[in-house]
């Protein structure tokens, strides 16, 4: 799974819990399988797209925002609100990093591609220790890591509330 697909798929991921309105609150049991559906969905949706370009990422995107409409109209249990905003808050710091960072990840990742020798013989070397591409990896890292802190984070809540779709989605 490359960078930018990962960032996709947390943005996905983030979008699945951030709710919090909504008539009624639901039964645990129910909560649990409401949001683990609606995680499951967007993650299937959005294994399908290319984000290695703008209009990828912007269809990736649109996706979490229709994601996080269905979660939004998702009320927890009493017991979990605290869990559950505190998840919310870790998922929205991860979502606005991919926004913030998206057009760089987009660019990065296809100077990463281009970086790379079109055809790779097992006489030459190494194409992987040229220097450009290591660069290139180290920078993508960086964005990828501050989102995947939060997001870690969020999964761990999910797991707590026993969301386990939203917690795979999160911890990619």
């Amino acid at each position: 799974m490359t960078c930018t697909r990962r960032c996709v798929a947390l943005a996905v991921a983030a979008a699945l819990l951030t709710s919090g309105c909504g008539s009624g609150r639901l039964s645990s049991s129910e909560f649990r399988q409401k949001a683990d559906r609606i995680c499951g969905g967007m993650k299937r949706k959005s294994n399908s797209i290319n984000t290695l370009s703008s209009r990828g990422f912007a269809k990736g995107m649109t996706i979490v925002e229709s994601g996080l409409v269905r979660l939004r109209q998702l009320r927890p249990p009493a017991s979990a609100a605290s869990t559950y905003a505190d998840f919310l808050a870790k998922i929205t710091l991860a979502l606005a990093l991919v926004r913030r960072d998206e057009p760089e990840l987009v660019k990065l990742e296809h100077e990463l591609t281009t970086a790379l020798p079109k055809r790779i013989s097992i006489y030459s070397p190494n194409p992987f220790r040229n220097r450009r591409y290591q660069a290139l990896l180290r920078r993508e890292n960086q964005l990828v890591r501050r989102v995947l802190v939060p997001a870690r984070r969020a999964a761990k809540d999910a797991r707590r509330l026993g969301l386990n779709e939203c917690a795979k989605g999160l911890a990619t």
